[in-house]
């Protein structure tokens, strides 16, 4: 019993990290009614530079470089991707977001190959014991982070400028830009901030009891995007529905054959890209393969077998 209790409690943990990563795809949305699928990549970016960089940064500035340079990925991917192509339709800029995801998470797969790169958490793999219950150390601080963060960002969208105004740009981008609104810097604000909190998930999705940072981390949150495009959907269309219940049924029906011709459209856009990233991650697996070959390595003690591997 105190065993299933422990996986549970552990499976609460984990969901509060891969909170931070929905939260990150939320406020995109929110900000630019843009799925960002490039959310994955980031995430393997701020964690790949993290491992890196833990050895001569020490394991806080590392975080701070491995936050600041997932942010500034994603305020690029904004700048000079996106904004050009603002109006276009929702497919069009969710296959932008799903082709750099391909790019940038091939390129950190052939940088990380077959090794296993360390996060160099200080709380290492220590374990919290509570009455037989065993929870990863890193996992609870997990928790304990989400939720702060989760009720921080509560509280900016509720009461602070900017949050306000990200609200105004996705009930009406256009009555709130005649506002004084300025959209795209509403919108450059929101990818940076995914990117930190795709970047926070990453390190505590990398340490343990996870092996480490590889090449298959950031599918996680490719995933993520295409449960979330499906629910946005989904949501829509109850909306839809509930709207349509206090108007003419003249209006109902032209609405709900809208609404069925913008679900169709999600649903095929969801599934092309749930698709493509299974595509994705076979083709990143056999990229991170790497062949090996028997070097024979000569030490004090004696002749030994070592392995090198190749690309």
């Amino acid at each position: 019993m105190s065993q299933f209790i422990s996986l549970l409690i552990g499976g609460l943990f984990l969901g509060a990290i891969y909170s931070l990563v929905a939260l990150g795809f939320v406020t995109v949305f929110k900000a630019t009614h843009v799925i960002n699928f490039a959310q994955g990549s980031v995430l393997l970016l701020g964690a790949f530079v993290i491992g890196r960089t833990h050895g001569s940064l020490g394991f806080w500035g590392a975080v701070m470089l491995g936050i600041a340079a997932a942010a500034l990925v994603a305020l690029l991917i904004d700048a000079v991707l996106i904004r050009p192509v603002r109006r276009a339709d929702l497919g069009t800029l969710a296959i932008l977001t799903l082709g750099v995801d391909i790019l940038l998470a091939t390129e950190l797969t052939r940088e990380i190959g077959t090794d296993v790169l360390s996060v160099g958490a200080p709380w290492g793999s220590d374990v919290v014991e509570v009455a037989g219950i065993r929870v990863a150390e890193s996992r609870v601080i997990a928790g304990g982070v989400a939720a702060v963060l989760v009720a921080a960002f509560a509280a900016v969208f509720k009461f602070t400028d900017w949050g306000i105004a990200m609200r105004s740009a996705a009930e009406d981008g256009e009555t709130a830009s005649l506002m004084g609104i300025r959209l795209n810097r509403v919108a450059a604000a929101a990818w940076a901030m995914a990117g930190a909190l795709a970047a926070i998930g990453g390190l505590f999705l990398t340490s343990f009891p996870a092996a480490g940072v590889t090449g298959g981390v950031g599918l996680v949150a490719g995933v993520g995007g295409v449960l979330f495009l499906a629910r946005a959907g989904s949501a829509r269309r109850d909306i839809d529905a509930a709207a349509a219940a206090h108007e003419p049924w003249t209006d109902a029906l032209a609405d709900r054959d809208a609404s069925g011709r913008r679900d169709a459209k999600i649903g095929v856009i969801a599934l092309g890209a749930g698709a493509a990233c299974l595509l994705t991650g076979g083709a990143l697996l056999v990229l991170g393969l790497r062949r090996t070959e028997v070097v024979p390595a000569v030490s004090s003690s004696g002749a030994s077998l070592s392995l090198r591997g190749q690309f």
